[in-house]
């Protein structure tokens, strides 16, 4: 496990470290994904705010911003996730980030009834 994994694990509560977790385990088990791309899918579930910055997901799932990038590369195309503006966490910089957010409505209820089981 990596730094930024086991940092990243630190950071989020028991019943989230379990939601993501277990997403990962579903995408992997049922359509054949890395478990990072479905950790990553995982965390936009349950996130508030819904959209995240590429940072701000980096450190959530454990996992370098080019791997985030590549992730959003995959995912964006096919409308699960989309690429938005997300708040900024630092005041010395500009307003927004480049980031993330789960793509249209119907990608949001399909994603939730399938981890539904394992929803914190």
């Amino acid at each position: 496990m990596s730094v930024n994994t086991t940092e990243a694990l630190r950071q989020q509560t028991d019943a989230e470290r379990e939601f993501i977790d277990g997403a990962a385990a579903y995408y992997q088990m049922n359509d054949g994904m890395p478990l990072a791309r479905g950790r990553l899918i995982g965390w936009l579930v349950i996130c508030d705010p819904p959209t995240q910055s590429a940072r701000s997901l980096s450190a959530k799932v454990g996992c370098d911003e080019s791997d985030v990038d590549y992730i959003l590369g995959l995912l964006v195309p096919s409308g699960v996730l989309q690429r938005s503006e997300a708040p900024a966490r630092s005041t010395a910089g500009p307003d927004t980030t480049e980031g993330a957010r789960l793509g249209a409505p119907s990608w949001r209820r399909r994603i939730s009834k399938a981890l539904s089981p394992i929803r914190p």
